[in-house]
């Protein structure tokens, strides 16, 4: 398609479903939410950029139980983008469409949405195509293609439902980045107090990955070499990344650092609230497809102004990226550190912010201090142990390692040249990561099984307590069990009146700790 054309869009069909939405209340019409976000999502929105935000906020509200009047609204977009004129906004949508109508123009809109897919899915394909890169395999080409054309055009819509055919949905294993540790399309996890190793120990992978040695505990194990994007906010780059990097025995022509991004206003730090710089992190991993691997260092320096403590906000930003890393089984890491609870609280509770951060994570691995060595950082060994990962092979155990105060030469590395900071052990860990923080010692028993299936259903929100009811009888979860993992978590709950029905409604509690 020449550059000149207008991608495929519909502004008159997003007007009108905005329009019919905050202002169905005029014709006693109040549009089915539920019903037209089965059909629409917000990033679907492309027209008018204001008009993502707009319907982003509208479900934030739906999510929290707030009410979507105008005024409401307004409030909640002044804070999130002071600089848009979200009245002017809001006017122009008054007496854009008949509510009734909300699904259609809903339909309209993701068709737009798909077109706009199809056409990004046969540029990327022809991308790679002229790339002439040698790494290239057609088969992994054509694989990815018809994952994403199957995303894209199976869906059917009927009365507003989304219907997916069973017998069109291909049963996918998980990919790893690294095998059984850090899962390829998804959110990971790496977090701990400050100077115990979370950044060495994961750029002494991103080293080995990039060379194609293998993992500490799979020497026997090929390790096809690929790329890394590093973001990070507190390490200099050049004086604290790159020489352990480079001690490490990288390969740095797999790497690539990026911090800032070059928007309409000049050069502004990269947040992940920020829609533009998705997309531009999104493209930028299109044309660079070596690049299986996005590490977060720490996650806090790019969230801009979204409150981490704060569910609804923290699953806003990570639903985009979830999408894009899906498309493009791409890894993320998130390096994150510790929050001040007291000693004793079970791991999954320890990471800083909101507990949507590790509900929303596939895989999430603590680094401490090994619990029976003496609390001296310049001579205690150092563990990492699985805080949360369902999805984790239960042969999968901790790692012992160290740090050393000077480069050593590695032996897996024929030059001299070549040398890491970070030593591993050679015997695996059993440790629990509550243990290591303290926590009371105990083998893995049902509640915990049980605490990770709330965790897994609620990190998008609130979920009906019937709904969790029968899926826990799938899983084998007795209902005391779930009632029990409800109270150790502190999920909350609310009721809603529906057909006349009152329905109680789970969500995680997302209140902050200060002590």
């Amino acid at each position: 398609m020449a550059k000149s054309k207008l991608p495929p869009q519909d502004p008159e069909a997003e007007a009108a479903f905005l329009g019919g939405i905050l202002f169905g209340e005029r014709y006693g019409k109040p549009v089915d939410l539920d019903s037209v976000r089965e059909v629409v999502s917000p990033e679907m929105f492309y027209a008018v950029p204001p008009h993502r935000h707009l319907f982003q906020a509208i479900v934030d509200a739906t999510d929290q139980g707030g009410p979507i009047a105008a005024p409401s609204l307004l409030v909640r977009l002044r804070r999130a983008d002071p600089n848009e004129n979200w009245q002017e906004v809001v006017n122009n949508l008054d007496h854009q469409g008949d509510p009734a109508n909300a699904v259609h123009y809903a339909g309209q809109i993701r068709e737009a949405w798909r077109k706009r897919e199809l056409l990004r899915v046969s540029h990327e394909l022809a991308e790679q195509v002229n790339s002439n890169d040698p790494d290239l395999k057609a088969a992994d080409v054509i694989e990815a293609t018809y994952k994403r054309l199957r995303s894209i055009g199976t869906e059917q819509s009927s009365r507003g439902l989304v219907i997916l055919n069973a017998e069109d949905i291909i049963e996918e294993q998980i990919d790893w980045w690294y095998e059984g540790r850090i899962a390829l399309g998804m959110l990971n996890m790496v977090f701990g107090d400050p100077d115990l190793g979370k950044t060495r120990i994961v750029l002494d992978w991103i080293a080995r990955k990039t060379r194609g040695v293998p993992f500490p505990d799979h020497r026997d194990m090929p390790n096809p070499a690929s790329g890394a994007l590093i973001l990070t906010g507190e390490d200099s780059k050049s004086k604290t990344m790159i020489p352990r990097l480079r001690w490490s025995g990288a390969d740095f022509s797999k790497i690539r650092f990026m911090d800032v991004v070059d928007a309409d206003q000049g050069e502004e730090l990269f947040s992940l609230d920020k829609p533009q710089h998705i997309q531009f992190l999104d493209r930028f991993l299109r044309a660079n497809p070596w690049i299986n691997l996005v590490l977060f260092d720490p996650l806090d320096s790019f969230m801009g102004k979204t409150d981490g403590y704060t569910g609804t906000e923290v699953r806003g930003i990570l639903r985009p990226v979830v999408k894009m890393i899906e498309n493009r089984n791409t890894a993320v890491i998130f390096v994150r550190h510790l929050n001040k609870q007291s000693l004793g609280s079970k791991a999954i509770y320890r990471a800083t912010g909101s507990v949507a951060f590790i509900a929303a994570s596939r895989t999430a691995w603590l680094v401490t201090l090994h619990p029976d060595d003496a609390d001296d950082p310049g001579t205690a060994r150092r563990i990492v142990t699985k805080a949360k990962g369902n999805i984790i092979p239960p042969s999968v155990k901790g790692m012992e390692f160290s740090l050393s105060p000077a480069p050593l030469p590695h032996s897996e590395y024929p030059a001299d040249k070549d040398r890491f900071l970070v030593l591993w052990g050679s015997e695996p860990v059993t440790i629990s990561a509550d243990r290591a923080l303290g926590s009371p010692n105990r083998a893995h028993k049902p509640r915990d099984h049980a605490e990770e299936f709330l965790l897994d259903r609620l990190a998008a929100g609130p979920v009906r307590a019937a709904e969790l009811a029968a899926k826990d009888k799938e899983v084998g979860i007795r209902k005391k069990t779930l009632y029990r993992a409800k109270h150790e978590l502190k999920v909350r709950h609310t009721y809603q009146e529906r057909d006349g029905k009152r329905e109680s409604w789970w969500f995680l509690d997302d209140t902050p700790t200060h002590n």
